[in-house]
């Protein structure tokens, strides 16, 4: 029986202030036609990447990429607000 002298725990409430996105992993498709090439993984050796940004449900995420050397380095950014999500992102290939 609780002791009428100490009042219940209290309950939390709605959360306040603006809503903040919640860590989200998220999964970069390169779009291009046609069936996907067959991918070799043993010709990876390494791979990076940096968050620079927060990327929302709902976004359409857009990447550039390109080549140096044995490096593919690329980038991903919102396309609805034109901001980089992931920057200085590199897979280096085997030589």
């Amino acid at each position: 029986r609780p002791s009428p002298l100490r009042s219940p725990a209290p309950r939390a409430g709605p959360p306040r202030g603006p809503r903040r996105p919640g860590p989200h992993a998220h999964t970069l498709h390169l779009a291009h036609p046609g069936p996907a090439p067959p991918a070799d993984v043993t010709k990876v050796s390494r791979y990076q990447a940096r968050f620079r940004g927060v990327g929302f449900p709902g976004e359409t995420y857009m990447t550039r990429y390109w080549r140096e050397g044995h490096q593919i380095l690329l980038e991903a950014y919102s396309k609805e607000r034109d901001a980089i999500i992931i920057s200085n992102a590199a897979v280096t290939l085997r030589s």
